[in-house]
């Protein structure tokens, strides 16, 4: 089987930059910095879906277990408040 090409990050953006240049007047670092916004945003989507997804397992599995819900509590409340400062760009993605 022969493997499919995923375009890196320097390609999507130059691309971008591509072809908004040929659409707008923009200049391309106007056009780079947009699209950089973007896929900052994008990024910290993802870190707070992972981390809230983290948070209903951890939850799932202790409620299952029917021990450690205090504890599972805390630790589900800390993952969800760290996903919410992460989407609202307080905190960094890592």
């Amino acid at each position: 089987m022969v493997d499919e090409y995923t375009p890196g990050r320097d390609k999507v953006r130059d691309a971008y930059v591509r072809g908004m240049r040929q659409a707008f007047i923009a200049s391309a670092a106007e056009h780079a910095d947009e699209f950089d916004r973007w896929l900052a945003a994008r990024d910290r989507e993802v870190a707070a879906k992972a981390l809230r997804d983290a948070a209903d397992e951890a939850q799932q599995g202790f409620v299952d277990e029917q021990q450690g819900i205090g504890f599972a509590r805390v630790r589900t409340d800390w993952l969800r408040a760290r996903a919410d400062r992460i989407e609202k760009g307080a905190g960094d993605v890592r």
